[in-house]
């Protein structure tokens, strides 16, 4: 199979999927098409030579796809995949890029067609920006793609999970479970987010910021964050978020106890311990 050939449906067009499309593009993919609520999006895509045509929605007579890559937040994914099987060809391929995989996943799977292959995937690249605009071809270079197993995958999934690794610029293809999945995330992925959430809110109200330097914005860079698809994660995720928030709590009161207590040499210790060091 040629899969430079493959008509190929990108839902949403910001960050995500417009950085996949301009990848796609740039390693001569020559059939690429975006679903998008945002024509202004759409219509730059166009206009640059990205994509071939845009839907404001999906309905009427279009061309069955061989591959649909959902980039919308996970509450509409599901429902995307709806709207989009009767446009998905027999032995099509439904990717989702969803930062929670054990909900979404069961989810897909309850309702998937006869035909119809699912491939769950995790780019570990973005940014605290977001829409087309900010998109860029060399978004996913070096990252790694997380590949989650589920049972409705099969052959052409694992084969297109290739393909965008390669044409993407990925540096690694990792296979988890989407609970093995889930935990990493929380960790990974979540806490950072929580901890850059609770400096802000510990400087919110004052002008302390005025006063603050690189580790202040490095630490708070993250909690610039879409409020409602990341109450969604969140909740979606909630028992190893909050696992992982207890973890944290845990290393804060060890680290407390030993600034008020301990010398400065087992503080020099600890410290060295907490960052990795010994």
């Amino acid at each position: 199979m040629d899969f430079k050939k493959s008509r190929i449906l990108i839902a949403g067009l910001g960050l995500i999927g417009g950085s996949a499309a301009k990848a796609l593009r740039k390693n001569g993919f020559c059939s690429i098409y975006a679903y998008d609520r945002d024509k202004s999006a759409i219509d730059s895509a166009v206009s640059e030579g990205i994509i071939n045509d845009g839907y404001l929605k999906l309905a009427g007579d279009i061309e069955k796809f061989d591959f649909v890559l959902c980039c919308l937040s996970p509450v509409f994914v599901a429902p995307l995949y709806k709207s989009a099987s009767p446009y998905l060809k027999d032995g099509g391929v439904f990717a989702e890029v969803g930062g929670i995989k054990t909900v979404m996943i069961k989810e897909l799977e309850d309702s998937m067609k006869p035909g119809h292959e699912l491939l769950s995937l995790h780019p570990m690249a973005g940014s605290e920006k977001k829409g087309y605009k900010h998109s860029s071809a060399d978004m996913f270079a070096g990252s790694v793609l997380v590949i989650t197993q589920a049972e409705k995958a099969g052959a052409n999934a694992y084969a297109w999970a290739d393909v965008l690794k390669e044409a993407l610029g990925f540096g690694k293809m990792k296979k988890l479970s989407p609970q093995e999945h889930d935990e990493i995330i929380a960790k990974v992925s979540h806490i950072p987010h929580v901890v850059a959430l609770a400096v802000k809110a510990m400087n919110n109200g004052t002008d302390n910021e005025l006063y603050a330097g690189g580790s202040y914005k490095s630490a708070t860079r993250v909690a610039q964050i879409n409020s409602a698809l990341w109450a969604g994660l969140m909740k979606d995720n909630k028992e190893n978020l909050i696992s992982s928030i207890e973890e944290l709590q845990a290393q804060l009161e060890r680290l407390k106890k030993t600034v008020d207590i301990s010398s400065t040499e087992e503080l020099e210790g600890l410290l060295n311990k907490m960052s990795g060091q010994e």
